[in-house]
This record gives C-alpha cells, sequence and structure tokens, in this order.
C-alpha cells in the first residue's frame, strides 16, 4: 500500500494530515506564507487524496502503523506533527507510539475524542448517525454537507465552502470505505490518555465559532507543556478564516526550544 505525500519549503520539518473527506491540497493556500520558515511535508492519508486504501485499515492502529512506516522510511530526523481534525487523531497516535523523533505536536480544530460523552462536549452521536446514513446513499453529496458544517458560523461561510470545494477538487476522490472508517473513528475513538501522556510540546487551535469541536474541550485536557490558542473569527478552519495569525502562530511554536 501507498501513502503519497509532497514536500515543500526549508526549515524545521512538519507533517501536516489532514481532516476527513479532505486531501493535501487542502493547506495549498498556506504554502506561500509557510514554506520560507518550515519544511512541510503534506500527506494524503490511507484512502484520501493519490493514497491508496487496504481493507486493513478499517483498524485505526493498523493505518496508522502504514503512515508510521512510511514516515520512519522519509524522516528519520526530528519531526514535528500538525493534524487537523481527523488527522489529530493520528497526529496524537503517532506521538504517543514514541517511534518517530516527534519534537512537537499542533492540533487545529481537533481533538483525542470526537463524539460527546457525559461531561465532555462533542459532536452528538445523532449527527455522526445522520452522515453515516447519508453516505451510503449518496457520499459525494454527503461531502458537500460535511464541507457546510466544517464552514458554519464562519463570517465568510460561502467564501470558505467555495475554497473548500476548489480545494477538494484538485485531487483524487476519496475511497468510500475511507469515508466510511473515518466516520467510525470520530465516534469511537478515545485518545484522551494518550494525550494527556505526551511529553513534547504541544499546540491547540480553536475556534469559536466551530461546530464540530466545542472550544469547551480546552479546559478539559491537562498537559504540563500545552499551549492553547483561541481564533474568535473561526469556524473549523481557523487556517482558512484567519490564515496569517494561523501562519504566525505555527511559526512561533516551530521556534520554541524544546
Amino acid at each position: 500500500m501507498h501513502i503519497i505525500d509532497s514536500v515543500h519549503g526549508k526549515g524545521a520539518s512538519w507533517v501536516f494530515l489532514h481532516g476527513w473527506s479532505m486531501h493535501r491540497a487542502i493547506w495549498q493556500p498556506l504554502l506561500k506564507t509557510l514554506s520560507p520558515s518550515i519544511r512541510i511535508r503534506a500527506v494524503d492519508l490511507p484512502g484520501f487524496g493519490d493514497s491508496s486504501w487496504h481493507p486493513d485499515y478499517v483498524d485505526f492502529e493498523t493505518a496508522v502503523s502504514a503512515l508510521e512506516d512510511h514516515l520512519l522510511a522519509h524522516e528519520p530526523g526530528p519531526i514535528n506533527l500538525l493534524g487537523w481534525s481527523m488527522g489529530g487523531l493520528y497526529a496524537i497516535a503517532l506521538a504517543a507510539r514514541g517511534n518517530l523523533n516527534i519534537q512537537r505536536v499542533a492540533l487545529i480544530a481537533s481533538t483525542p475524542k470526537f463524539a460527546q460523552a457525559p461531561h465532555w462536549p462533542g459532536i452528538q452521536e445523532s449527527v455522526l448517525a445522520m452522515f453515516q446514513k447519508q453516505l451510503r446513499r449518496d457520499f459525494a453529496a454527503t461531502i458537500e454537507r460535511f464541507l457546510a458544517v466544517q464552514a458554519m458560523g464562519s463570517p465568510h461561510i460561502i467564501r470558505d465552502i467555495r475554497l473548500m470545494q476548489e480545494l477538494l477538487a484538485q485531487g483524487a476522490e476519496p475511497h468510500p470505505e475511507a469515508l466510511v472508517t473515518g466516520l467510525n473513528w470520530l465516534q469511537e475513538l478515545d485518545l484522551r490518555t494518550q494525550f494527556e501522556a505526551l511529553t513534547c510540546p504541544t499546540l491547540r487551535l480553536y475556534g469559536r465559532r466551530d461546530s464540530l469541536v466545542p472550544m469547551k474541550q480546552a479546559s478539559l485536557l491537562n498537559k504540563t507543556i500545552d499551549h492553547v490558542e483561541i481564533f474568535e473569527d473561526s469556524a473549523h478552519t481557523p487556517f482558512l478564516n484567519e490564515p496569517e495569525r494561523f501562519c504566525q502562530t505555527l511559526i512561533q511554536f516551530s521556534e520554541r526550544s524544546v
């Protein structure tokens, strides 16, 4: 099975991991600003973009192992991980394993647990069930609806949806099983223990207007080496809603000593 990625820029090495239904083109609007300061390996996660899918990847740890093997082969030196939305689950799992030389982890509109639970704000089970049901009927229409949900609350919702549509069209359609499996992970996975055990510095960026990852989660996770930023005018895509502040925040975090 093949993991496909592309490398841009120079400086400290960062691996960028996209969210559900997307692919590595989602980072394209940031490359001009970030490339002079950091080196970005933008990855297509298994079953998305140009990366292939295997039935064994329905097991999350198997999918993580495929990505880990790829990075071990291509990133022997120190690296930093950035995970947006579902990509944050991969980032946490990779860092928790300890096999890669990971210096920092940044979670963008992401969380170790997406689904709502007692004393834990998150996506309602009925919402995830609705997406699963819609996915079986028409996966293309479901992706369009998900783009709208991600932009919900943004001051520029129409612009954001159009931009995500344009970026999504630049890559191959996701494998249907990767979509179904990803929704299952959002519903079932709970990596809070793994996240709180991480020893590397972490950065968490939340959009105050995000309808998928509630900002209330920010105070429910405890790490000693942690930095939290709230993006006031952002929904689920702060890197698209407030790109200048996002890039500045990431570069500053990248330059902090570890």
